[in-house]
């Protein structure tokens, strides 16, 4: 594959699909708004109210406000690469663009593994960076009002060996957490792909509607909840993220994280679930191939 061509499809899709990327920048820019606007506010009342800010209640590296931004961040990533891959080979047959993109010497394969890429590479790491920025403004406006209400945690917010490790957790999670629910990403490109415009199929409708119908035919014709059981166990890293215990974030609970996060895709319902995402996008190739032709 010609990297060239490959890098101009990935840049094709950041030009056609602007508001998916720009995203993570408004919400970035509504945290830093609420940012300046409350902490202030609690600076100016802190006398009347009697707000007090405690050593010992307060994390000592600043660190968990990070881990807080990543868990917005990490759902709102996920909305975000499922809307994507939704719409990514649904609307260019809806505008007929596709059209003139089959005019152009690429393959299908190409097409749909530069929007594969967008979703899981390049969507993970601007939103990273993006996150990483926010709590970087944020954590600065928190160190300054504290410092208003008269207690100086500027050394220990900023330690760098918490931040490091913090943000370095974010990154893993923000390029691993698409890659748990690919099979789910893949079949939203598969519906994206299959779905037919001219007959009014809707992709979010078909990706929802079959995965119901099966959990309600399963029971009934096979006696299983195998389905069920599956869909259950796939909201495993959603429950590790609100896991109560990051938020003490100690030496020893940060490294509990690391070790249960890295013990998720040792799980056979990752591979499994790899496999499936594959065969999806095999379809949605296969489907945007053969499919057009015959509509």
């Amino acid at each position: 594959m010609n990297v060239n061509r490959f890098a101009a499809l990935v840049r094709r899709e950041l030009w056609e699909y602007r508001w998916f990327m720009r995203f993570p920048l408004i919400l970035s820019g509504l945290f830093v708004l609420f940012g300046l606007i409350a902490l202030p506010l609690v600076a100016f009342f802190s006398g009347p109210l009697h707000i007090q800010v405690n050593g010992l209640s307060t994390h000592p590296s600043g660190a968990v406000l990070f881990l807080a931004l990543g868990i917005v961040f990490g759902l709102i990533l996920l909305c975000r690469i499922s809307s994507y891959f939704l719409h990514a080979l649904h609307d260019e047959r809806m505008d007929r663009s596709y059209v003139f993109w089959k005019s152009i010497p690429v393959s299908d394969t190409a097409t749909v593994g530069s929007k594969v890429f967008t979703g899981l590479f390049i969507m993970p790491a601007t939103t990273w960076l993006v996150a990483v920025v926010t709590g970087c403004i944020l954590l600065f406006f928190l160190s300054l009002i504290t410092s208003l209400l008269g207690h100086d945690f500027w050394g220990s917010f900023w330690t760098p060996g918490p931040l490091v490790s913090a943000n370095l957790y974010l990154a893993a999670l923000f390029f691993t957490l698409p890659l748990w629910f690919l099979p789910v990403l893949g079949w939203f490109l598969f519906c994206s792909a299959w779905s037919n415009p001219r007959k009014r199929k809707r992709p979010l409708l078909v990706a929802i509607a079959v995965p119901v119908v099966l959990l309600l035919l399963e029971p009934i014709f096979f006696g299983t909840h195998v389905l069920a059981s599956w869909l259950t166990r796939l909201l495993i890293p959603i429950r590790l993220l609100f896991d109560t215990q990051t938020i003490h974030w100690a030496g020893s609970v940060m490294t509990a994280r690391w070790l249960d996060w890295a013990h998720l895709f040792t799980m056979p319902e990752f591979w499994w679930g790899s496999l499936a995402g594959l065969l999806f996008v095999a379809l949605a190739v296969y489907s945007r191939h053969h499919g057009e032709s015959h509509r």
